[in-house]
């Protein structure tokens, strides 16, 4: 997922963000069987703070997920149940992530596709 933010003090959003992070890498480390590695990248660029977030999955976790994206259960993935999920999935995301300037919360919002490599 890739996320934006404008016209805010980055430096500031950097500290924040990493802090509101943390906790999130304690829950990544909670079940060896399903570890999922999270990758968090931070850049500036023309004043927005971009957040490039990856997910790396065990299999058995990936075959899970897969499952849950299979919407109407038929034993295949459309491409529109894939969006569908991976839409859903970034949208839920953005809201779990927070970012606040000066004791003001900042909304993040999901742009462009998920990509799967």
């Amino acid at each position: 997922m890739r996320c934006q933010v404008s016209g805010v003090g980055c430096r500031v959003l950097t500290v924040v963000l990493l802090a509101a992070l943390l906790p999130l890498g304690a829950q990544a480390h909670e079940s060896p069987i399903d570890h999922v590695n999270r990758i968090i990248r931070m850049d500036v660029k023309d004043e927005q703070l971009i957040i490039d977030y990856r997910l790396q999955m065990t299999p058995r976790t990936v075959l899970m997920q897969m499952r849950d994206m299979d919407a109407d259960s038929d034993g295949r993935i459309s491409e529109e149940e894939r969006r569908g999920y991976f839409e859903s999935s970034a949208r839920e995301l953005s809201r779990t992530l927070a970012l606040a300037q000066d004791e003001a919360s900042i909304r993040i919002k999901p742009v462009g596709d998920c990509v799967l490599r």
